[in-house]
């Protein structure tokens, strides 16, 4: 009884971090915090019984937390995309365990304004050396255009994608410092002459491309 209590003072006073628990089959919603409604838009009730899936953007991305949670027992500072009521899209870092009374047990903090504040300094960065190197800019998007190809290729979730945007910017910042690089690879290219032999002309992600 004691614990049961515990657990709804938690549910109920939980500040800005959803809890989401999971019965046995670790899927379908039984217990959630009270401020789910100030988060998502949902009341509680509109969710209990249902597949946890529906706060998630992408589903396959739950299935492959679920399976890597089965070996791991226990993830901490996974991102994810969800959704709210009115599908507005909203970035969350949490934790999540799996229970001994409960499915799994997880905890979820909305990091969207701290994901954008970042991305905008490094867009700041970014834009500052663009203007100083003009090479870079061109370069970055065929960095970045590459490796969505690859992301296409090997069926990855689609939420990489603006983090493989981000990567692409902090790759080159970093390079620009660096004395005598030249942005932009000659017929030498590793990407043309090594990689892109390892895949058939037919499903070759990067077909067309000639130089990094």
């Amino acid at each position: 009884m004691i614990e049961e209590k515990l657990l709804e003072d938690l549910l109920n006073n939980s500040g800005n971090t959803l809890i989401i628990i999971t019965g046995k089959d670790k899927e379908t919603i039984v217990k959630i915090s009270k401020n789910i409604k100030e988060i998502t838009g949902y009341e509680p009730e509109e969710l209990i019984g249902k597949s946890v899936k529906v706060l998630w953007k992408y589903k396959k991305e739950r299935d492959r937390l679920k399976e890597k949670l089965l070996r791991e027992k226990t993830i901490r500072n996974y991102e994810a995309t969800l959704l709210k009521k009115d599908s507005t899209e909203w970035l969350t870092k949490f934790d999540i365990s799996l229970g001994k009374k409960f499915g799994t047990i997880g905890f979820a903090k909305d990091i969207t304004e701290e994901r954008k504040q970042k991305n905008d300094l490094i867009l700041a960065l970014y834009t500052t050396y663009e203007q100083a190197h003009e090479e870079l800019g061109s370069h970055v998007e065929k960095v970045y255009g590459y490796t969505l190809d690859f992301l296409k290729y090997l069926k990855l979730p689609k939420v990489m994608e603006e983090d493989i945007k981000t990567g692409a910017r902090l790759h080159d910042i970093g390079k620009i410092r660096l004395k005598n690089i030249k942005l932009l690879r000659s017929k030498q290219s590793f990407f043309k002459n090594g990689l892109i032999k390892r895949f058939s002309d037919k499903n070759n992600p990067l077909k067309g491309h000639t130089e990094l």
